[in-house]
Parts: C-alpha cells; sequence; structure tokens
C-alpha cells in the first residue's frame, strides 16, 4: 500500500525536506538579481549565481556598505549575508578599513583597480615630496619631524588639503643641556587608505605621479633634503639621499626644468642605524640658476644660507 505524506497533519509525519523533495520544484525569482531559478530547498530565497556575486562585491568593496548595513538594504538577516559570502568566496575587509571607506571624503578620494587612493593634485605632489625626504609611516601613522616651525605647518597645511586631519602639533623642548639643540616639531596622522596605498608605490607608479605636478614634489623633496650654501661667496643648492633611483628620478625632473645640475656621490657617508651608506648629491652650482631655482619652487624655507 503506498504510502501518503499530509504535511501538517498527524498521519504518517514526514520531515518538511522529505515531503519537498516529493513535490515539483516551481521556478522562483530571486531577491536579489531578479534571476528565476530552481530552488533547492523550501527556504532557498536567493540563487547566489555570477549576479548575485556581483551586487554583493560592489556593494560591499565599491559602495564601503558593511556586511550589516548590505543586510539592512537587501532585507535579510546580517547571518544570511555572512553565509553567502563564505560560499562566494567574497574577500571581507578589516573592521578598521571599513571604517576607514565609510568616512572617507568622497570628494578627495578615488578607488582605482580596487585601491582607495587621493585624487592627484599639488597637495599630494608635495606630500609624496616631503615624505620621501623627511616622512616615515609605522602601520597606518603617519610621522614627520622638523627643527623649522613654517615648515611644519605647511605640511599640516596641504595634508588637510588632501582630507586627511592631523594629531595637535607636538613639540619637543630642546635639552637644557644642550643649548644648540633646537625645539622638534613632530606631526602625527593615521590614515590607513593613505598608508597602504603609499607602501604598495613603485618608483615607476611615483614618476607617473609626479609628472603631473613635479615643482610641488621638488620643492617638498628641497625642503626635506635640501640644503643652500655659501661655497667661497657663490651660492650652491645641494639635495642629498641615500637612494640613488629616487634621487635620479629627482635629477630627471629638475633637468626638465632647464636647469644643468650635476649629479654623484657625496664625499660624506651617512651613518642609518649603525650601516654607513654611500649618500648621493644633486648640486646647483651656477650663478643665474640658483635664484632662479629658489624662486621657481619658493619653499617655505632654506631660501638663504644659515645666519644671512
Amino acid at each position: 500500500m503506498t504510502e501518503i505524506c499530509v504535511v501538517g497533519t498527524a498521519i504518517n509525519p514526514v520531515s518538511t525536506e522529505a515531503a519537498w523533495s516529493r513535490c515539483p520544484k516551481k521556478p522562483r525569482k530571486c531577491l536579489i538579481c531578479g534571476e528565476i531559478y530552481i530552488p533547492q530547498g523550501s527556504r532557498q530565497k536567493v540563487c547566489l549565481g555570477s549576479k548575485c556575486e556581483e551586487i554583493l562585491r560592489r556593494l560591499y568593496w565599491e559602495e564601503g556598505l558593511s556586511q550589516r548595513e548590505i543586510a539592512s538594504y537587501l532585507g535579510f538577516l546580517t547571518l544570511s549575508i555572512y553565509e553567502w559570502f563564505k560560499k562566494l568566496k567574497i574577500p571581507t575587509r578589516s573592521t578598521s578599513l571599513g571604517n576607514a571607506v565609510k568616512h572617507i571624503d568622497k570628494t578627495k578620494w578615488l578607488k582605482k583597480s580596487g585601491v582607495w587612493r587621493p585624487i592627484s593634485s599639488s597637495d599630494l605632489s608635495y606630500i609624496l615630496g616631503v615624505m620621501k625626504g623627511d616622512g616615515n609611516i609605522y602601520k597606518n601613522k603617519i610621522q614627520f619631524r622638523t627643527i623649522d616651525k613654517p615648515f611644519a605647518e605647511k605640511f599640516v597645511y596641504h595634508f588637510k588639503r588632501i582630507g586627511i586631519n592631523t594629531w595637535p602639533m607636538l613639540i619637543e623642548k630642546r635639552s637644557l643641556k644642550n643649548i644648540n639643540r633646537k625645539d622638534v616639531y613632530c606631526i602625527f596622522a593615521s590614515s590607513l587608505l593613505f598608508s597602504k596605498w603609499y607602501r604598495s608605490l613603485t618608483l615607476e607608479e611615483l614618476k607617473k605621479e609626479v609628472d603631473l605636478y613635479p615643482i610641488p614634489f621638488i620643492c617638498g623633496f628641497y625642503e626635506s633634503e635640501g640644503t643652500i650654501y655659501d661655497n667661497q661667496g657663490y651660492l650652491r643648492i645641494g639635495i642629498f639621499n641615500i637612494d640613488k633611483e629616487l634621487l635620479n628620478m629627482v635629477y630627471d625632473f629638475i633637468c626638465e626644468l632647464d636647469f644643468t645640475p650635476t649629479f654623484g656621490l657625496n664625499r660624506r657617508k651617512l651613518r642609518v642605524w649603525k650601516n654607513e651608506k654611500i649618500c648621493y648629491q644633486i648640486t646647483l652650482c651656477k650663478k643665474q640658476e640658483v635664484p632662479k631655482f629658489i624662486n621657481l619652487i619658493n619653499p617655505c624655507i632654506k631660501q638663504v644660507p644659515r645666519g644671512r
């Protein structure tokens, strides 16, 4: 005798899954992408096809929504979104990165090839010049120190122009035992997006970025690594660095501005973390080119030799 399954009655109770397995599966409309699909079970409301994956990736990575916000937007439980992300193998960002994307100024930042980066500008070019000289990044903290207050204030100003607020300026007071030591102005800023983009920046990418605004970059690099000095009554400009490829790039940009600098080894050696490294130098020594260079880049410091 054939057993009859009647769901919802006490006669021969059978599980819901077994009941559905004996019934013809009707096509449904996916609640995410709108595609028609054949459900695998009674509770399946989405197809999780390529269009679903595309929508979830766009909401998460391009729109910057969290999984909770996606669940609220689509009308599902957060746990369901979490399970779908695992099933579709959609990579997730860290909590800090999610917060950074959420609070970013979208008018000053853009997303390119899956990476958030500041929009190219003269402010960004100047910052890159300073960072390649005296700047430092540890994890997501940007650090910069200088003994020149106008230089510190200018750096803060340009950072705010690209949408990053710095912490209040700290001043390291000079030692009372050494009266020749000057106060140090310390600038700190925290930006996970800028740090990730800056650390991933190759020399070729940096060159393309600087090529749009070369003068602000040279200005920032000169204020960090340059000097102007008097050599037997003649003014000289020197720009120093231990990175030969970086300094060679700066040399090329200066040459493109119709200057004739020299490039070579510096006679002195720099001691960096107990390792002696060779220092390279760009020198401008022509009488008419030194004031022309200063007027062109218009630095806030190092316009004349110290003591004049």
